[in-house]
């Protein structure tokens, strides 16, 4: 075989013709490449004695191998030992506008469930390695085309180099094992936001209720005391506490007007001037005040009179505005386990971690200008957790924890050494199968985490190939759709009801969790979302209507100012008792089952 350096300008295109040249004189050169980290080249070349890095000469070059590309790479060092007649040279293969790719590549791995920002820090958010985090993956570079690319750290996506025992060097390969495994990841998780909601409610149709079952006409407010009702009716802007202030209210007088004054004449024994009445009094919420004497018949003190009361009429509108902020908590907690191999012996040495994340965002749009995005979508809502927008960051702080086990699933080191034309193939995306009698059960695959190919003055050309092997059982766990909690499948749509033992696939064959749609919201109840008057009232009573004021009427007085006493004492009164809105804080636990993260088995212990 024959080596063949070539300095090019950057972004110069590999030529089987143009670059088989030597523009150096080649000693010896390693091939380095470690996963996570760029391509590294060391190379010896007969001493030029000239400055290699200035004067306007080219720094990237072409290594190749009778017309095939070995590395493409830039110097990245002034030389070593240049006093003597062979120097030593580093060349990186990264590309110029690394950062830029990074960038870009990491914008396209912004997905669920592999990625959500709501647990990142602010000052992260554009940090494009954050997109690794639940991945499992470490960023890539190929060594000749220097694309940027990411790659698992279990399973490689360039397919498979298999060696056989005859492709090995006999006394090269090592077997050797690192840390135990994880055997558990505990996530707690903790989510909270301002739970914010305003508008109005019309409470009109239920105050004429209450006046109807006190003995108003539909949809009427009425009272022998209407005009204290009138000038004591709640005004705009006053406050309800709880949460609640008086709206727009109105309350339009129609007896007389649109509607045909009623009376009520009650005898008297005597009749005694009557000029007005000033005992006001006001009742809990609101109340109607004392009665006037407009209409009172005029009688001498002596004789029988009558007295004429006249009922106020009203036609209302009732609304209630309500503007409140309370704060929302919930807690995610899960303990992810993972179905690998033992390699301690004594019970309790395997590990476990805990992971603990926290965010407050879920209700902040991640563009300050759109305040339609907030990832709780509505800020009515009383539960993040039971959107869908919440299952993805449950999602992914299942990847999250699977990142953690499966990295230390990798728990076996397998290294040997092929011949150097063997090993051209290889990069840090590929997995390698081994045979060879002297490991466990014979065989071993794994994903290729470093590779080294060298070549020697003397004519040694070899490649020393380092593989990763994950110690799992090879199972496999499938989502569950579960027993219905009320009828049976397929009489309703999906959605409508529960279904106990209902559990969803994260990754396929790899984790599922149980669905906890059915978990209860911890709060007072309230529902701003469908939010109506019957929600929210605790009580809605007239107190002393027009049937029962006509009950006080009909008694015999012994004179009209006694029945208008009678009739002051017994005013109409409204009591309305709201919920209050301003409760919390509100926290609301969630401990979510898992299965075994299922590791894959690539190594038999």
């Amino acid at each position: 075989m024959t080596f063949y350096f070539a300095w090019v300008d950057p972004g110069t295109a590999f030529s089987a013709v143009t670059h088989s040249v030597q523009d150096e004189d080649v000693f010896a050169f390693e091939i380095s490449h470690s996963e996570g980290d760029v391509p590294m080249l060391a190379i010896d070349i007969r001493n030029p004695h000239v400055n290699l890095i200035g004067g306007g000469r080219k720094l990237w070059a072409w290594l190749s191998m009778d017309g095939t590309a070995l590395f493409y790479g830039r110097l990245v060092a002034i030389p070593e030992d240049i006093q003597n007649e062979i120097v030593h040279l580093n060349f990186i293969a990264k590309p110029p506008d690394y950062e830029a790719q990074k960038i870009a590549l990491a914008a396209t791995m912004k997905s669920f469930p592999y990625y959500d920002y709501i647990w990142l820090r602010q000052d992260k958010l554009d940090d494009p390695d954050t997109v690794l985090e639940a991945r499992n993956e470490l960023w890539h570079v190929d060594r000749t085309s220097l694309v940027l690319t990411s790659s698992q750290i279990n399973v490689g996506e360039d397919g498979l180099i298999a060696y056989t025992e005859s492709d090995i060097i006999y006394e090269s390969v090592k077997i050797s094992y690192g840390s135990p495994p994880l055997r558990r990841v505990t996530v707690k998780a903790n989510i909270s936001w301002d739970q914010v909601a305003n508008g109005f409610l019309d409470f009109t149709r239920d105050l004429t209720s209450a006046f109807s079952e006190a003995g108003s006409g539909r949809n009427l407010i009425t009272s022998y005391t209407g005009q204290g009702l009138q000038s004591d009716w709640p005004k705009l802007n006053e406050n309800f506490n709880g949460g609640w202030s008086v709206g727009s209210v109105t309350l339009k007088r129609v007896d007389g007007f649109s509607r045909r004054q009623r009376y009520k004449d009650v005898r008297c024994d005597s009749a005694q001037p009557v000029i007005t009445q000033t005992n006001d009094t006001t009742g809990p919420i609101f109340s109607s005040g004392p009665v006037f004497g407009s209409g009172l018949s005029q009688a001498s003190t002596s004789a029988p009179a009558t007295a004429r009361f006249f009922i106020w009429e009203f036609k209302p509108y009732f609304p209630i505005t309500y503007d409140v902020k309370r704060r929302r908590v919930e807690t995610v907690t899960f303990t992810l386990e993972a179905d690998v191999q033992p390699i301690v012996v004594e019970p309790g040495e395997d590990e476990a971690e805990i992971v603990t994340v926290t965010t407050n965002v879920v209700g902040i749009p991640l563009d300050p200008e759109d305040t339609t995005t907030a990832p709780i979508g509505d800020l009515r809502r009383p539960s993040y957790m039971k959107t869908d927008r919440g299952h993805n960051s449950v999602e992914y702080l299942l990847m999250l924890a699977r990142a953690h086990l499966m990295g230390r699933a990798r728990a076996v080191t397998v290294e040997f050494t092929v011949p150097f034309a063997a090993g051209i193939a290889l990069s840090c995306r590929k997995n390698v199968s081994i045979l060879d009698s002297r490991l466990p059960d014979g065989f071993a695959i794994g994903k290729v985490t470093g590779y080294v190919l060298q070549a020697s003055g003397d004519g040694t050309h070899t490649c020393t190939v380092t593989l990763g092997c994950t110690v799992g059982n090879g199972n496999v766990v499938v989502g569950d759709s579960g027993t219905p909690d009320y009828v049976a499948v397929g009489y309703v749509n999906v959605g409508y009801q529960t279904y106990s033992g209902f559990t969803i696939a994260v990754l396929s064959d790899q984790i599922t969790y149980e669905d906890y749609s059915a978990q209860l919201i911890i709060d007072d109840g309230i529902d701003f979302i469908g939010l109506n008057t019957a929600a929210v009232i605790n009580s809605f009573t007239v107190v002393n209507g027009e049937s029962d004021q006509e009950g006080v009427l009909t008694a015999r007085f012994s004179d009209i100012p006694a029945a208008i006493e009678a009739l002051n004492a017994n005013f109409t009164e409204v009591i309305l008792d709201l919920k209050a809105l301003v409760g919390g804080p509100f926290q609301t636990d969630y401990d979510l089952d898992t299965s075994e993260l299922m590791v894959p088995l690539t190594i038999q212990l």
